[in-house]
């Protein structure tokens, strides 16, 4: 379940040169400025907005922003436009930005690995085959022989690509057929060729 919604965390305070509506008490007023963002679960993604609460410390009186008096809502506006909003806002979406990232530089390194076992095939190498949208299934490397290399090609098949790491417990038909190396790359390039697993 996706745990959702919005928080305020206090960001900075002053005292504040104003009469206490209440009590009409000078310099006895502070005034907490929070910080309101949206959260998924608890991690802070943005900022949406600021409020206040004002205190006296006279006679304890507290108003709470928007219901501020206007002498109250000119230090609130002065309050708001000193103090920055806190890059920990942001986290959440730096997060996202970073996971972002570490995943292109993931899949990018596996395509390349993928690139390099297609162009020096080994005897057992495990490729997993997109047929068409609904039918996927798996080669395996019976052995190479100059350009041509044999595959066998497993007896089962199954309509989603999720489901092809069950296939590998599966039987692989006994004769081999040979396919050459071009379009062996080319079938990896235009993505019939999802990946390729090799025993290191």
């Amino acid at each position: 379940m996706i745990i959702f919604g919005t928080r305020a965390r206090k960001i900075a305070e002053l005292k504040i040169n104003t009469t206490c509506t209440n009590c009409q008490t000078d310099d006895s007023l502070e005034m907490d400025l929070y910080q309101r963002y949206g959260h998924i679960w608890y991690i802070p993604f943005v900022p949406s907005g600021r409020t206040a609460v004002s205190h006296c410390g006279n006679c304890n009186t507290v108003e709470q922003e928007p219901y501020f008096p206007a002498g109250y809502k000119s230090e609130f506006f002065r309050l708001k436009d000193t103090v920055k909003t806190p890059w920990w806002t942001y986290s959440g979406l730096g997060l996202l930005v970073a996971l972002i990232i570490v995943m292109f530089i993931v899949i990018a390194n596996d395509n390349a690995q993928d690139a390099e076992y297609i162009a020096k095939p080994k005897k057992g190498d495990i490729y997993e085959i997109k047929l068409n949208d609904s039918q996927y299934t798996l080669y395996k490397v019976d052995r190479v022989e100059g350009n041509m290399v044999f595959l066998f090609e497993n007896e089962f098949l199954v309509d989603d690509e999720s489901g092809i790491y069950k296939l590998k417990d599966k039987p692989f038909y006994k004769e081999s057929y040979p396919v050459g190396l071009t379009n062996l790359k080319h079938m990896l390039d235009v993505g019939e060729i999802l990946e390729v697993e090799r025993d290191e």
